[in-house]
């Protein structure tokens, strides 16, 4: 009897912690977007200016460094506290979501670490990603978003 009720509580606290792992996101999300990879790569680039990297795939665009506030004389590697944007492509096919982080690292010694993520930059940036790709769709040429062969 003891080994059933142990068995029951394990497998709800785990179907729990797999609910709540679930729901917690960070960042934004632009969903459902109907673009071609070309047009939601050049609205990506568009936005967040040259990548630093660029995944073997070419679906994970990650930033040049930047500051917490508009500093001109923002230097990443001499600032105690830089961020920058990972923005990923996700899905196999149209339509596409596209997911925008922003991390925030703090220099501790010689070595960057994590601290966190900055939600609010992270949907300011999605918005302007959602706004370049409506702005696309008006300039792009429809021939050109159908690959024939």
């Amino acid at each position: 009897m003891k080994y059933a009720q142990h068995l029951l509580f394990c497998s709800l606290m785990g179907t729990l912690l797999f609910v709540l792992a679930g729901c917690s996101s960070t960042g934004a999300q632009v969903d459902d977007q109907n673009y071609s990879l070309a047009g939601i790569r050049k609205s990506i680039v568009a936005v967040i200016g040259e990548p630093r990297a660029v995944s073997s795939n070419q679906r994970i665009y990650t930033s040049q460094y930047f500051g917490r506030k508009s500093d001109k004389k923002f230097n990443p590697e001499k600032s105690k506290i830089r961020q920058y944007t990972q923005i990923s492509i996700m899905g196999d096919r149209r339509p596409y979501d596209v997911g925008v982080d922003v991390i925030v690292e703090q220099k501790q010694g010689d070595e960057y670490s994590q601290i966190g993520t900055d939600d609010k930059e992270a949907k300011e940036l999605a918005t302007q990603l959602r706004q370049k790709l409506h702005q696309s769709l008006d300039d792009r040429n429809v021939i050109d978003s159908f690959r024939v062969f």
